[in-house]
Parts: C-alpha cells; structure tokens; sequence
C-alpha cells in the first residue's frame, strides 16, 4: 500500500463504500471507513428524523475509535454520500476529529439524483487550511461504469501530479 494516502469514507448503503474500494484498487491507498459508534438507520426506517435534529443541534456523532494516524498521510480521498446537499454526518465528525491542515483533500460522492450539493464547498469551508480538489461525484455505485469512471478519475489526477 502507498503510505502518504488514504481514503477515508462513510457509508450507509454500501455505494460510497463501492467508490472507495475502486480508489483504493487505483492508488493502493490505506482504506478507512469511518463509523459511527450508533448507526444510523435507512432514511426510510426513520433515520431521517435523527439527521435532521443533528443538522438543527450542529451535534454530530461520537466516531468508533481509533481514528488513522492523518499526519503520515499527504494526500486524503474524502468520500460521503450526498446527505440535505451536504456531507454525511459521520464525515463531518471525522473533518472535527481530524487535524487537515496542508492536506490536499480529493472529495468523492454518491447520490440518488441531487449530485453533489455543495459538498465541495463545505469542505472548503470546514478544512481552509487544506488544498481541497474538484469533487469527483457518482450516482447510485456507479453502475456498470464506475470502475472506469474512477480510473479516467484517477489517471487523471496522476496526470497532473496531484497525486
């Protein structure tokens, strides 16, 4: 595995897990999958509900423990799903935990239609001291595409020396 990346993500139904397992293919990457120490339940089994009091609250969860050793790494894959337009709480708990600074950071997402909101842009916003890149979005798992979606992806970013 290439030491100085790694591909941190959450995942609730298994597709922005599928991205990440794709990256990791791609750069061999460290892959850590950020959990929440209370799962959330579907969206339609009311985990809706407990997003949204979060959301209001600004309170996010308590993460399983140990958190990776983010120092050693130079280059972090961030990946979520599309949650409100925003980042999945579980990220968003990780981005706190996690000292960012001098970073750069390759966000990824997954969605059911809405893109990727402006997780970007929250990103930017939460981690200032970090060189954020252009996020990479996928609907669904990517389909029958996704691995060659993530590969162009990749390829390109070794292209350009990001990574």
């Amino acid at each position: 595995m290439q030491e100085n990346i790694l591909i941190a993500f959450y995942s609730q139904s298994g597709n922005t897990r599928r991205i990440a397992e794709l990256i990791c293919q791609q750069t061999a990457g460290t892959l850590y999958e950020i959990t929440p120490e209370t799962p959330y339940k579907s969206l339609y089994l009311g985990g809706g509900r407990r997003i949204k009091s979060e959301r209001e609250a600004g309170a996010f969860p308590a993460l399983n423990m140990p958190l990776p050793d983010v120092p050693k790494y130079a280059a972090i894959f961030l990946g979520t799903p599309n949650w409100g337009n925003s980042l999945s709480h579980p990220v968003l708990s990780f981005i706190e935990r996690c000292d960012l600074s001098g970073k750069r950071i390759f966000p990824f997402c997954t969605h059911g239609g809405g893109g990727s909101g402006h997780i970007e842009m929250d990103i930017r916003k939460l981690c200032p001291m970090a060189d954020v890149q252009k996020i990479f979005e996928v609907y669904g798992n990517g389909g029958s595409n996704a691995e060659r979606a993530v590969q162009d992806w990749i390829g390109g970013l070794y292209n350009e020396n990001f990574i």
